[in-house]
């Protein structure tokens, strides 16, 4: 199960958030990050027991049951509308930035999460919520080939990954058309690679379970990402998760051989 916090303190490069089952957790900081937030994380963002000390005491134990009937009223009247409810799907993005798209069944973008640190200093000026995903997934390439993440020189391959959302009120009832709607979202981001005058890159495909999508954000990888290094070490390639972290994601691809199997659309 995908974790879901409140934000109740910020620090210089940590968080104080209160999860649903009332317990206090320090999590890495993020930009944008603001108090009160919904916030949903995996266990690779928990700032671990002894890494620092617990720098928020309640004052009393009155104080403590006054905050906790205070955040249980409001996660109360805010777990309906978080993103982790409201999408059905996630859409990942590796170009070397690996960002994380909730989206809505309208295939609108409800939240964006970058995955590494190359995806956070992409993003920092790019405002991705409340557009379609299509949209979403155009301005991060045009951002790219900006910045000169994506280089004419080099046939570099964008990584496009896509999985059900097994939390959404919809997916045990729905599952069928959810999964309909999933593969038409796919196949039309898979188009855009026939619109690009630009072909020094291409866009691959890929569907997996929402199990292998929980393990990527247990390991704080993209669910593509995932896939690369289930499928080495299935094979008795030589790839660490470290390396399925920090590799490139052409070079990743054709390491496994990704390169010569057919976009799953």
């Amino acid at each position: 199960m995908i974790n879901i916090g409140t934000v109740m303190e910020i620090y210089e490069n940590e968080v104080l958030v209160m999860t649903s089952d009332v317990e206090l957790i320090y999590l890495k900081k993020s930009p944008k990050m603001f108090l009160g937030q919904q916030v949903c994380f995996s266990e690779s963002d928990i700032v671990k027991p002894g890494v620092r000390k617990l720098k928020y005491v309640l004052a009393s134990g009155i104080a403590a049951i006054f905050m906790v009937a205070l955040i249980a009223v409001h996660l109360i009247q805010n777990i309906s509308i978080s993103p982790q409810n409201i999408s059905y799907a996630f859409i990942d993005m590796d170009i070397n930035p690996s960002i994380g798209f909730f989206i809505d069944d309208k295939n609108i973008v409800q939240e964006v999460s970058p995955l590494n640190s190359d995806a956070e200093n992409l993003t920092k000026d790019l405002s991705l919520e409340h557009l379609h995903v299509t949209e979403a997934v155009k301005q991060v390439i045009d951002k790219s080939k900006e910045t000169g993440i994506l280089n004419e020189n080099e046939n570099s391959v964008i990584m496009i990954s896509g999985s059900l959302n097994p939390e959404n009120s919809d997916y045990n009832v729905k599952k069928d058309n959810l999964e309909l709607k999933l593969n038409q979202l796919l196949t039309s981001l898979a188009d855009i690679d026939n619109t690009l005058a630009d072909k020094s890159y291409t866009i691959k495909i890929v569907q997996v379970e929402p199990e292998m999508k929980k393990q990527a954000m247990e390991n704080g990888l993209s669910s593509g990402r995932q896939l690369i290094l289930e499928k080495a070490q299935s094979e008795g390639i030589d790839l660490t998760l470290e390396d399925a972290k920090s590799d490139s994601i052409s070079f990743l691809i054709r390491k496994v051989g990704l390169d010569e199997q057919p976009t799953d659309k």
